[in-house]
């Protein structure tokens, strides 16, 4: 029950790739060329480095920005993620 949404990019148009997915039970879907609109992650992306905008003091001056990355890579919520699925056309 799983498709699994790629882009453009020519690794992802290698046989073996969707190959390897299809085998693992899910469905390959292309996005049409340029087209940012209909990828979720991209509101993912978004999410996450609004965060960190709002924290650039911290970023700056923090020795561990990996902790601070990771804080704004879990400020994106389930709930998130299906709203960022639904806004791209692929769920009702």
């Amino acid at each position: 029950n799983s498709v699994v949404v790629l882009d453009n990019a020519r690794i992802h148009h290698v046989h073996d790739v969707a190959q390897l997915i299809n085998n693992a039970g899910a469905l390959v879907r292309y996005l049409p060329p340029y087209s940012p609109d209909f990828n979720p992650l991209e509101e993912v992306f978004a999410k996450v480095k609004a965060y960190l905008r709002a924290c650039d003091v911290a970023y700056r001056s923090t020795s561990i920005p990996e902790i601070l990355i990771a804080s704004a890579i879990c400020s994106v919520t389930d709930q998130d993620c299906i709203n960022f699925v639904k806004h791209a056309g692929y769920a009702p």
